[in-house]
């Protein structure tokens, strides 16, 4: 009994390898470009209606929790190994950095003749 306690098992390379697809096989490519453009849509959002929309389907997209797609964001994340929690947070994060710092660019039109009555007082 004791014999068969310390046999060794036999372990098939199927078995010990995870065989999620990674960044260099088809699917994970297509999972990380999917990531890649939901992100770039979200970043580079600018005031035009088309790219506005783009920019909040995906950020629909990445608050989504909804697992039951395979091309949802939490399947990818998931898939390619990343923390989806993490990763949501830091682009949401970014998205109102950038938004707040858009807000405070802001040009705000004044008029000559109040820009002299507040030089005045």
């Amino acid at each position: 009994m004791a014999s068969k306690l310390f046999m060794p098992e036999l372990v098939v390379p199927a078995q010990f390898f995870d065989d999620t697809p990674t960044c260099n096989e088809p699917e994970g490519r297509l999972m990380l470009a999917i990531l890649q453009d939901a992100i770039q849509c979200l970043v580079n959002r600018s005031w035009d209606p088309a790219s506005r929309a783009l920019a909040e389907k995906a950020e629909a997209w990445i608050c989504s929790t909804d697992d039951s797609w395979l091309h949802s964001f939490e399947c990818i994340c998931e898939t390619l190994g990343l923390d989806t929690d993490v990763l949501r947070e830091k682009l949401l994060a970014r998205v109102r950095v950038k938004s707040k710092n858009r807000n405070r660019r802001k040009a705000t039109i004044v008029s000559l003749a109040e820009r002299r009555k507040d030089a005045c007082s």
